[in-house]
């Protein structure tokens, strides 16, 4: 607010039969020095005595009393709540006046490049920011959305453009609007381009190969091969990873993928790994995949008793296809725990 003498409120107590007058005052929260403000004893008008500002204070609690002139013991007291209702004052305020950034060169389009926030001191709507664009991109190369992430609009070209420098605008959803300006310097780096895997599986991050158990140390599973348009330079270099089984796998310089050591299907089923490809440019650039392995069963474990002793006894003379007792028998053979047979053979007497 910023004109004084400013009438906010009139207090007026209910009384049925006015039969004497009564004196007004401002009991507490009026403990400003000078008294921001003021009231009419005998109207009860409460009075701004000077201007306030809404960023130092939102809000004040009066107490104000009504006192019997006639009878000072008679009064009564309420509490009255000034509300300051907000002023677009202030502008919006970048805390630096020039920003830097980098963006890569053939970087895809809606790259983040960098962040730029301002603040407003105002309130609500007042406060509301909007950020544009306001010169420096007459090709339309970057955008700017409502919470200041700068977006590149296309991929850049290092050989045609190295730099932008751009002036960031942020205005207030005031009437009128209040607005500021920043400047962003952009670099555009020039990089090598990264290498490529060749197969669909691995740019959709969903490869998967299968090996059967216990083949021998060297087995291949099958390739993920890639390509790079900088290959003349240096030969790229492929890496597998497999977080809870270092080892299990190998890969050599043309994606060929192998067993690292004989695998049991009985130990582990599946195994995530992680294949990368890096070049060998400055600063080095890589590729990765999410390769599934799984490990196909074999027929190697004998189906287990339990117990592994049985004993039974019955009458002689008893019929033909009498049960004696039933025997139970387990296998750790994947989908074909179930399909046992039991052969009856007689220790030799």
């Amino acid at each position: 607010m910023h004109v004084d003498s400013i009438p906010i409120l009139l207090c007026t107590p209910y009384l049925p039969f006015v039969l004497f007058s009564l004196e007004y005052s401002i009991k507490a929260g009026n403990d400003h020095v000078p008294p921001l403000f003021t009231i009419n004893q005998v109207t009860g008008e409460i009075t701004l005595t000077q201007s306030l500002d809404r960023e130092k204070q939102a809000s004040y609690k009066l107490a104000i009393q009504a006192t019997n002139k006639e009878n000072k013991c008679h009064k009564g007291r309420t509490w009255v709540t000034v509300v300051v209702e907000d002023d677009n004052d202030n502008i919006p305020e970048f805390p630096k006046t020039r920003y830097t950034a980098k963006v890569a060169e053939n970087k895809a389009a809606n790259t983040l490049v960098t962040l730029l926030t301002a603040t407003d001191a105002d309130f609500g709507q007042n406060a509301l920011l909007k950020y544009s664009i306001s010169n420096g991109d007459t090709s339309g190369d970057f955008r700017i959305d409502n919470q200041g992430r700068v977006f590149t609009t296309r991929p850049l070209d290092f050989e045609a453009k190295s730099a932008y420098t751009l002036t960031i605008k942020a205005s207030d959803s005031g009437v009128p609007s209040q607005h500021n300006t920043t400047t962003l310097i952009i670099s555009v780096e020039d990089v090598n381009e990264s290498p490529a895997f060749l197969s669909n599986c691995a740019n959709d991050n969903n490869c998967a190969m299968s090996v059967l158990e216990n083949s021998v140390t060297g087995t291949s599973l099958g390739s993920l091969p890639a390509t790079d348009p900088d290959i003349g330079k240096c030969a790229l270099v492929y890496t597998i990873t497999v977080s809870d089984a270092q080892g299990a796998f190998t890969i050599d310089s043309r994606g060929f993928i192998k067993t690292g050591r004989v695998l049991d299907r009985e130990v582990k089923e599946t195994y995530q790994a992680l294949v990368t490809v890096k070049d060998c440019g400055s600063p080095a650039l890589e590729v990765s995949t999410q390769l599934t392995v799984t490990v196909l069963d074999q027929n190697d474990n004998n189906p287990i008793f339990s117990p592994s002793t049985y004993r039974a006894g019955f009458y002689e003379n008893v019929q033909g296809g009498t049960i004696v007792t039933q025997v139970t028998a387990s296998g750790r053979i994947l989908n074909n725990c179930e399909n046992l047979s039991f052969l009856n053979r007689l220790p030799e007497l």
